[in-house]
């Protein structure tokens, strides 16, 4: 709603994502038990290793492990089954954090800061972005 918002009403180019679904390519490679992040899991874990370790209760990595999905049997892509966190996971942890390390965590920082900045250096993106939020004037907008 927010890029939607900023873009209408500043007539700027505005995009936003969440990392983990704009490069998971950049991601999954370094992971040694999981196709991909998930919460509290190797490659989060790794990451606060990495960049706030105080935040790690290391003396409890060894149970720190949790269902491989958030989803339940059968659910369809794209579709949201509200369910508490705690019915989710009774440590937390959706993965397995035990292999996280500080050394994965920079891996992976470095990883995703490289193609996140290579995907957003693209001036395709940006100027199909432009013209996308361009007041559409065949629609009596502006």
């Amino acid at each position: 709603m927010a890029v939607n918002e900023i873009g209408r009403d500043t007539g700027l180019a505005c995009m936003g994502g969440t990392y983990w679904h704009i490069v998971p390519g950049a991601i999954a490679p370094l992971l040694e038990d999981q196709p991909m992040l998930m919460h509290a899991c190797e490659a989060e874990t790794s990451l606060m290793l990495h960049l706030s370790p105080a935040s790690v209760r290391q003396e409890k990595l060894p149970e720190a492990v949790g269902p491989a999905s958030s989803r339940l049997p059968g659910q369809p892509p794209g579709l949201h089954v509200k369910r508490s966190f705690a019915a989710i996971t009774r440590s937390g942890v959706i993965g397995d954090a035990r292999r996280a390390s500080a050394a994965k965590g920079a891996a992976l920082l470095d990883a995703i800061a490289q193609e996140l900045a290579q995907l957003l250096a693209d001036p395709a993106l940006w100027a199909s972005a432009a013209r996308s939020a361009a007041p559409d004037r065949a629609a009596g907008e502006g």
